[in-house]
């Protein structure tokens, strides 16, 4: 899968998806299902929404980075962000991280 954007005009504002064990209540916990929320639309869902759902939306603001965790399959992934100030302006040090298992 490949999601180009439209750069500089485009930007991720929020990924979303959902988790769960991989074989009925007993598997490991991975990520299943991921959605890239942009500044002017919505790639996917990629994968099953079946699951726990998660989000990265309680931060406004643009992605400007992603990290994650895995072995056989993608159990964590997070967001670096930054804020957004006053009419969408970025700010110059602001970041969060979201990780989500």
């Amino acid at each position: 899968m490949e999601i180009k954007l439209d750069h500089p005009h485009e930007v991720v504002t929020c990924i979303s998806g959902f988790y769960g064990p991989t074989n009925g209540d007993s598997g490991a916990k991975v990520v299943k299902s991921l959605t890239f929320t942009t500044s002017r639309r919505k790639y996917g869902p990629y994968g099953e929404e079946i699951g726990r759902f998660f989000t990265s939306i309680t931060t406004e603001g643009k992605v400007v980075g992603f990290h994650g965790r895995s072995s056989m399959y993608l159990d964590a992934i997070g967001v670096h962000m930054q804020h957004w100030l006053g009419n969408q302006k970025p700010s110059k040090s602001a970041s969060l991280i979201k990780i989500f298992y």
